[in-house]
């Protein structure tokens, strides 16, 4: 799966994510690469936290913020950028940009 979010292209191979040139890649958790994949696929849509929380399979939406935050994490480190590309949306749920 490949997508391109505010100039930086990515890749999802497996649980693998990719920079856009392949020169920085991170290993993600099943669950990150499974919440990274339905917010690729609805991308600049807002998922809700209970349809996030239905697709990793766990209960309430803190969880969900947790997992976010170390998914941020990762892909901060893959494009060595500060941008917030997974913004939450007040009282809604995230989104890719």
């Amino acid at each position: 799966m490949r997508w391109v979010c505010d100039n930086i292209g990515f890749r999802l191979v497996g649980q693998t994510l990719w920079n856009d040139r392949e020169t920085v890649s991170i290993h993600l958790s099943r669950t990150e690469a499974d919440l990274l994949r339905i917010l690729v696929q609805r991308q600049g849509q807002v998922v809700s936290r209970s349809v996030l929380s239905w697709a990793a399979q766990c209960s309430g939406g803190r969880v969900i913020d947790a997992i976010m935050v170390r998914l941020r994490r990762k892909i901060r480190a893959v494009t060595s950028s500060d941008d917030d590309l997974i913004p939450s949306v007040r009282g809604l749920g995230y989104r890719i940009s």
